[in-house]
């Protein structure tokens, strides 16, 4: 089932699957809803209900700049609109970010957070540089920008069609430009906002991941009050997209029953 919610990060694009205690998903940045789909295949009969950020996918993103807490709000607002009190949060990188805030800004609304690949410090100088000279390809030619982000994004041993598929996404993203602005390059640090995340939380590191290696998301890990790490095999950051059935057997135990 698609819906299409207003929220102030314009009309966002929300898919939903199954029945059960609801599972919200949100992706990472450059990708949609479709990244998440096999990871939504393995949870069933769960209701997954998952979005695409702003400007990714089919979701138009609202023209002018936005924030993390503002994904955040957002996020609330489809629960509003979907009459969900509280949901289980799964969120690849951004999304790891957006359910931070979430859960932080609106404690009672989500009953457990995973976030996988999700780095919860700023942008480094270095990686700051990789970023503007990405955006500034991106600019050039998407396809290019899609190229080199699944050589990035990706593990050593993921098939070509994973690599077309991010890609594709970076192609077809109808305002990736403002999401880059916003979300990557004036990403805030949340390392101090861990500590006031109370819910039970994984991290979920890829053991591939040269932009989040396990060794780092064990140390943002222990800042949480109820919080776990784990390290996925065979990926990197894209570990919802690389190994579904690993991370939904990681998430066994973990979301509400």
């Amino acid at each position: 089932m698609r819906h299409t919610i207003e929220t102030e990060v314009g009309k966002l694009a929300v898919f939903e699957e199954g029945s059960g205690a609801p599972v919200f998903l949100w992706p990472s940045l450059f990708l949609d809803h479709r990244s998440l789909l096999p990871l939504i295949a393995e949870l069933q009969p769960r209701r997954c209900i998952v979005v695409d950020g702003p400007g990714h996918g089919e979701s138009p993103g609202p023209a002018r700049r936005y924030d993390l807490a503002a994904c955040a709000r957002a996020a609330m607002q489809v629960l509003d609109a979907l009459q969900l009190d509280a949901v289980d949060w799964v969120g690849n990188a951004w999304g790891g970010h957006v359910g931070v805030c979430a859960a932080v800004a609106f404690p009672r609304r989500i009953r457990t957070l995973t976030a996988i690949g999700s780095p919860m410090n700023a942008l480094k100088p270095g990686q700051r540089l990789q970023m503007r000279l990405l955006f500034g390809i991106f600019k050039l030619s998407a396809g290019t920008a899609g190229k080199i982000l699944g050589g990035a994004m990706l593990s050593p041993a993921a098939l070509p069609s994973l690599h077309e598929h991010v890609r594709q996404s970076v192609q077809e993203a109808p305002a990736l430009s403002d999401a880059i602005r916003c979300v990557s390059l004036a990403r805030p640090d949340l390392t101090t906002e861990l500590a006031r995340v109370t819910c039970p939380t994984l991290i979920v590191a890829g053991a591939d991941d040269k932009m989040y290696p396990p060794s780092e998301a064990a140390i943002q890990a222990a800042c949480l009050p109820n919080g776990r790490c784990e390290t996925l095999a065979g990926a990197s950051h894209l570990g919802p997209l690389e190994q579904p059935q690993k991370v939904a057997a990681l998430l066994q135990g973990h979301l509400t029953v």
